[in-house]
C-alpha cells in the first residue's frame, strides 16, 4: 500500500524508519538485516526509486548499528535528551562514522523529549547553528524540523526557529556530498 501510495505520488521521494532501533525483547532493530535487503529490493524494483531513511538517536551511537547503517540511503541524526545538544557536533561526528559514507541528515527538536520539558532557547539557537555549519560543510544535505503538535503551542523555540528560517533560509549547502 505504501509503495503504490509513493508512486502516485511524485512528492514522495522514499520511506523513512523511524524509532526503528528498538533494544526491545532483546532485539536491536524493528528488522533485522534481511527483511531491510529485502525492503531495500522492493524500493528499488518499482518505476521510481524510492530512498531509504533511518532515525538514529545520539543515544543509540554503538558499533551494533552499522551493519543497518550501512543498508539505507540517508541516516538521520536526531538528539532525544537536550542536555546532550552539547555535544552535538561530537555525536554526530561518531554517526558520521558509524555511517561510514551514508548520506547524513540532521533532525532537530523544538521539545526536550527525553527529559519531557521544554527546550531552553540556547540549545534551539545552538543546534540550528551546528546544523547550518554542517550543511555548509557539505556534511548534512537536511535539517529536519519536527513539526508533530509542537508547532502551535507556544513554545518560545517554534517562534525563534520561524525567525531563524526566514533569516537564513536563502544560504545554499555547500557542493559536494550533500550538494
Amino acid at each position: 500500500m505504501v509503495l503504490k501510495f509513493a508512486l502516485n505520488n511524485p512528492k514522495i521521494t522514499g520511506v523513512v524508519m523511524d524509532d526503528f532501533f528498538t533494544g526491545k525483547d532483546g532485539k536491536i532493530s524493528a528488522l533485522t538485516l534481511d527483511q531491510i535487503r529485502e525492503l531495500k529490493g522492493r524500493l528499488n524494483a518499482t518505476q521510481k526509486k524510492l530512498e531509504l531513511w533511518v532515525v538514529l538517536y545520539e543515544h543509540q551511537l554503538e558499533d551494533r548499528v552499522v551493519d543497518y547503517l550501512k543498508l539505507c540511503d540517508i541516516v538521520q541524526l536526531w538528539t532525544w535528551y537536550g542536555q546532550n545538544l552539547e555535544q552535538l557536533r561530537s555525536n554526530f561526528a561518531k554517526a558520521e562514522k558509524l555511517a561510514a559514507g551514508t548520506r547524513m541528515a540532521l533532525g532537530l527538536y523544538w521539545w526536550d523529549f527525553g527529559n519531557k520539558c521544554s527546550l531552553p532557547l540556547s540549545l534551539m539557537r545552538s543546534q540550528c547553528e551546528t546544523g547550518l555549519q554542517l550543511l555548509h560543510e557539505g556534511r548534512i544535505e537536511a535539517m529536519i524540523f519536527c513539526g508533530s503538535w509542537l508547532c502551535d503551542r507556544g513554545l518560545e523555540t517554534v517562534s525563534w526557529t520561524r525567525k531563524w528560517i526566514q533569516q537564513v533560509g536563502h544560504q545554499r549547502a555547500a557542493a559536494g556530498r550533500a550538494g
